[in-house]
């Protein structure tokens, strides 16, 4: 037990000295994938961030269909879908960096 609280009590101070800097240098960067739409339950949704800096996600577009997208961290944007579907959802990122989700099709 005096183990466990000794390593709680230094990693909240290792937090309580390094969080400032942290969030000094954070960054906040709001974009919408090309062609998501603007209307009401339309858009873009991030899901996630690599360690790479990669984010994925899903949008929808003014017809009301989602599309993945996987944006660099340059800020490059690249669309996709499955052959034959009829809207994607990006939900994640496996162990050896393959973007995973579904689609449905007609």
């Amino acid at each position: 037990m005096k183990l466990r609280t000794w390593m709680l009590t230094i990693e909240t101070c290792l937090f309580a000295v390094l969080a400032p800097a942290v969030q000094a240098s954070a960054e906040i960067t709001a974009f919408d994938a090309p062609g998501a739409g603007t209307g009401a339950g339309q858009g873009t949704q991030a899901i996630g961030i690599n360690g790479f800096g990669e984010i994925m996600g899903y949008y929808y577009d003014s017809s009301g269909v989602s599309h993945g997208f996987l944006r660099a961290p340059n800020g490059t944007i690249i669309t996709f879908d499955p052959q034959g579907s009829t809207g994607t959802i990006a939900w994640g990122f496996n162990l050896e960096g393959a973007i995973t989700g579904y689609y449905s099709d007609s």
